[in-house]
C-alpha cells in the first residue's frame, strides 16, 4: 500500500527523488567541507588548529555519512514498492580508503554489519579504495541474479579466485582463457560430471583405504592424533590427489601434501597481498609448492612436444594454475570431510545412528566392499550430515559483474553498469529468517544433522522454515516422496533452497567437481565411521566447532585450535 500525492506521485516516488537530490547535496556538502578545511589550513600556522581541523572535518563527514546511510536505510525498509534503486552507501570514515581496512581486518563481521538492517537481509553499496563494491544479500536480488546468470545475457556469477594473489600467476604471461575454460569444463567435465565419475569415486574409496591401512596399524589398540582434523584432511587431500592426477606428484615428492597445507595456512595473508619482505612465509610455502608442481610437469612431459612454449606461455605460467586447480580439487572436500567427521565422533547418538544406516544398507560386508555412487544416495542421515557441514562451514564469495552499457534491475535495488558485486555464501547459509530451527531449538549458527531430513509426518521438519515452506507453491518434495517410496521415512531434501544454499556456487557456472565433492566426502565418513573407532579427547564439539575467522572467504574453514583424539580399527 502506498500513499499517492494530488500530483500522482506516490512516496515511494518521492523517496527516489529525495534520494537523488540527497546525494547532490551530499556531494555538495563534501566540497564545502574540503573548502572549508582548505581555507583553514592556508590561513592557520598552529599545528594543533590544523590537527584539531582535520579531526573537526572527519567527525563531522563521517557524522553526516552515518545520518544519511541510516536515513536512506528506513526508508528503503518501510517503504514495500521501492524499485531499481541503488544501495545505500555503507560509513566509512577516511575518503578513498573508504572501508578497506575494516573488511581486511575482519571480513566476515563487516560484510555482516553492511549487509544485515533490523534483522533481514540487504544490499549494500562498498567503497574501497575509491572504488565501489556492491554486497547483494537479500534473498530476492540474489535469485534475481541467478536468473540473469542462467539467461542467454553477458552475465555470470563466479567464486572469486584472485589468481595473481594467491597462486602467483603473472600479469604478461600469456595464459590464455581457452586453457583454463578447456581445462574446467571440456577435459575433466567427463570425470566429474559424466559417465567417469563412478569410476573416480571408486579410485579414490582404494585409495584412501589403502592410506588409512598404511597408517593405522590392524592391531585393534588406540593410537594418538594429536589433531583429528589435520590426519584426517590430509589422508582425504592425499587420497583425492592420487585419485584426480595420478600418484605421480606424491611419488616424486612425499612432502607434496604438506607442502600444499602449508600454502594453504598463508593463503588469507596471500589474498591480503601482504608484502614478502613483511611476512615471507606464505610467498615461500607458495614457491615450494610450484616447484614440485613444476617438475612434476616436466617429468610427465618427458619427451613430448606438446609443453605449450609458444610465446610467454611457460612451464611457470602454467603451473601457477595448476596450483589453483590443486588447491580448490584437494583441500575444500577434504577439510569438509575432516570437519563431517568430527561432528559424527563428537556425538555418540549420532554415531550410532549413522552406523545403524550403513549396516542396514550393508549387513553383511564392510563400506570399504560396496560403497559407489549410486548407493550413496540411499544414506539419507549422511547425506544430511554432507549438507549441514557445507552449510555451516563453507564460505566463499560469488562475484558478479554488470555488463557494460546498461544497469541491472534486481527488483528493489538497481545494480549499475560497469560495477563488481559480491554475495557472501556464508551468510546465506546462516539467515535465520529462512533456515529452520525448530524454534530455535537448533540455533542456525549450530551443527544439526537432521537439519536436511523431511519427515513426511512432521511439517516442522525440512531445512526451510515452516512459515516460509508454507508461503512456497512447489510441490517437488511430496512428488519425490512418492517416487522414492517412503512410506512415512525420513528422506534428504535440498528442494527450493536456490538463492539460500551455494557451497558451490550459483546459476550456470557452478563447481563441475560439485558431485565428485560429495562422493569424496560421504565416502570418507562411512569408511572412517565403519571401520575405525576414534574418541576424541578435547572439550566436547557436539553442536560447534570455533573456526579461524581470518579465513573467511575461502571456502571450507578450519578449526582455530586443535583437536586431539585416538584412534583404532573397529573390533
Amino acid at each position: 500500500m502506498s500513499i499517492t500525492y494530488r500530483s500522482g506521485r506516490t512516496v515511494c516516488d518521492t523517496m527516489e527523488v529525495n534520494s537523488s537530490m540527497a546525494a547532490s547535496g551530499f556531494q555538495l556538502q563534501e566540497v564545502a567541507l574540503c573548502a572549508f578545511l582548505w581555507v583553514w589550513l592556508r590561513l592557520s600556522t598552529n599545528y594543533q588548529d590544523i590537527l584539531l581541523a582535520i579531526t573537526a572535518f572527519i567527525s563531522f563527514r563521517y557524522a553526516w555519512v552515518v545520518f544519511r546511510y541510516r536515513l536512506a536505510r528506513r526508508r528503503f525498509h518501510n517503504c514495500d514498492q521501492v524499485v531499481d534503486q541503488v544501495p545505500p552507501t555503507y560509513p566509512y570514515i577516511i575518503p578513498f580508503l573508504g572501508n578497506a581496512i575494516t573488511i581486511t581486518w575482519d571480513t566476515a563481521l563487516f560484510t555482516r554489519l553492511a549487509t544485515y538492517y533490523k534483522g533481514k537481509s540487504t544490499s549494500t553499496r562498498v567503497s574501497m579504495l575509491g572504488s565501489a563494491v556492491y554486497f547483494i544479500q537479500d534473498r530476492s536480488a540474489v535469485l534475481k541474479l541467478i536468473q540473469l546468470s542462467d539467461s542467454p545475457t553477458p552475465f555470470a556469477i563466479r567464486f572469486i579466485s584472485p589468481a595473481k594473489a594467491l597462486f602467483g600467476l603473472l600479469e604478461d604471461c600469456g595464459l590464455d582463457t581457452y586453457r583454463i575454460s578447456r581445462l574446467h569444463f571440456e577435459d575433466f567435465i567427463q570425470t566429474f560430471l559424466g559417465p567417469g565419475q563412478e569410476s573416480t569415486t571408486l579410485r579414490f574409496l582404494k585409495s584412501i583405504k589403502t592410506r588409512l591401512g598404511r597408517l593405522i596399524p590392524d592391531t585393534h589398540e588406540w593410537g594418538d592424533l594429536d589433531d583429528l582434523f589435520v590426519f584426517t584432511s590430509r589422508v582425504v587431500s592425499a587420497s583425492v590427489i592420487e585419485t584426480i592426477f595420478g600418484p605421480t606428484p606424491l611419488r616424486l615428492h612425499s612432502d607434496f601434501v604438506t607442502n600444499l597445507w602449508e600454502y594453504d595456512n598463508g593463503v588469507p595473508w596471500l589474498l591480503r597481498m601482504v608484502p614478502r619482505w613483511l611476512y615471507p612465509q606464505p610467498h615461500r610455502a607458495r614457491e615450494r609448492v610450484l616447484e614440485q608442481i613444476q617438475a612434476w610437469s616436466r617429468y610427465a612431459h618427458q619427451g613430448s612436444v606438446d609443453m605449450m612454449e609458444n610465446g610467454k606461455q611457460n612451464d611457470k605460467a602454467i603451473s601457477t594454475h595448476d596450483l589453483g586447480w590443486i588447491w580448490e580439487a584437494a583441500t575444500n572436500p577434504a577439510s569438509a570431510a575432516a570437519l563431517a567427521i568430527l561432528h559424527i565422533y563428537s556425538d555418540p547418538e549420532l554415531l550410532i545412528r549413522v552406523r545403524a544406516e550403513l549396516k542396514e544398507q550393508i549387513p553383511h560386508s564392510s563400506p570399504s566392499e560396496w560403497l559407489d555412487s549410486k548407493q550413496l544416495k540411499n544414506l539419507p542421515l549422511l547425506s544430511s550430515i554432507y549438507a549441514e557441514t557445507m552449510r555451516l562451514y563453507s564460505n566463499a564469495y560469488l562475484m558478479v559483474a554488470s555488463p557494460p552499457n546498461t544497469d541491472v534491475s534486481l527488483g528493489k535495488w538497481k545494480f549499475p553498469r560497469r560495477s563488481l558485486g559480491l554475495v557472501s555464501s556464508s551468510l546465506a547459509h546462516t539467515d535465520d529468517n529462512f533456515w529452520n530451527t525448530k524454534d530455535d531449538l537448533y540455533p542456525i549458527d549450530t551443527f544439526w544433522a537432521d537439519r536436511f531430513l523431511v519427515y513426511p509426518n512432521d511439517p516442522t521438519s525440512g531445512p526451510i522454515k515452516p512459515e516460509i515452506r508454507a508461503a512456497m507453491t512447489n510441490e517437488r518434495p511430496r512428488k519425490e516422496r512418492v517416487e522414492n517410496g517412503n512410506k512415512g521415512a525420513p528422506y534428504f531434501s535440498t528442494n527450493d533452497l536456490e538463492g539460500s544454499y551455494m557451497p558451490f556456487g550459483a546459476g550456470s557456472d557452478k563447481c563441475p567437481g560439485r558431485f565428485l565433492a560429495k562422493d569424496v566426502i560421504m565416502v570418507a565418513c562411512a569408511l572412517l565411521v565403519g571401520e575405525y573407532d576414534v574418541e576424541i579427547l578435547a572439550e566436547p564439539l557436539k553442536y560447534n566447532i570455533d573456526m579461524d575467522p581470518w579465513r573467511f572467504g575461502l571456502g571450507i574453514g578450519q578449526p582455530k585450535f586443535r583437536i586431539a583424539a585416538r584412534i583404532r580399527r573397529r573390533r
